[in-house]
């Protein structure tokens, strides 16, 4: 009787005030490093398709640390091109997490989100890639909006990636999309601190 009650609750543990699952939650096994396993993943990763060894960036600490426990939290790499943020966003985080958690990501560049938009927006586990490529439109504008509702209502993990600086971000999409990424998703910025201390729309919760 107290296994089947322990089940039941687990399983009744696991809905929010939405009636839908929790955005997915994990965390590596306590003897896996994640700072160790990122840079290995992505070193692996870069010698593959470049033939030399990854550059560790400061910002990669966060990373590591977001994949060591995610807190039900997506991920937003945003800032300076060329820093590694699409590398990591749609191939070396999508594996660990498939290896460790037998999870698969759905993988969409921004510039195509507006196409299947109900189709993307059912995914549990999904990267959309150069977030604000899009030709600016109230409907390319519409359509990540859109993707991050239903991510906070139905528990939808997402991980994203933009070349935007937080003001742009904040030009192009709105107060409503700022507060969307700062409530779903840990926010790692590829630029200098003083951009992001100004940046109003990523306050700090």
């Amino acid at each position: 009787m107290t296994k089947n009650i322990s089940q039941i609750m687990a399983n009744t543990e696991a809905i929010d005030r939405y009636g839908s699952p929790k955005t997915f939650h994990f965390k590596l096994p306590p003897q896996v490093d994640a700072k160790t396993l990122l840079q290995e993943c992505l070193n692996y990763e870069v010698q593959q398709k470049d033939g030399r060894d990854a550059i560790w960036l400061p910002q990669y600490d966060e990373i590591a640390s977001w994949l060591q426990d995610n807190e039900r939290k997506g991920l937003f790499l945003y800032g300076m091109c060329g820093q590694g943020k699409t590398l990591l966003a749609r191939f070396v985080i999508p594996k660990i997490i498939l290896y460790y958690h037998r999870k698969v990501f759905e993988s969409v560049d921004a510039v195509d989100l507006g196409k299947r938009l109900e189709h993307y927006k059912i995914y549990r586990l999904l990267t959309i890639d150069d977030v604000g490529c899009e030709v600016i439109s109230n409907f390319s504008n519409l359509a990540f909006a859109d993707v991050l509702d239903s991510a906070e209502k139905k528990g939808n993990l997402i991980i994203a990636t933009s070349n935007l600086s937080p003001q742009e971000l904040l030009d192009r999409y709105g107060d409503r999309v700022m507060d969307r990424i700062v409530g779903t998703m840990k926010r790692v910025l590829f630029d200098n601190k003083d951009m992001e201390n100004k940046a109003l729309s990523f306050r700090k919760i």
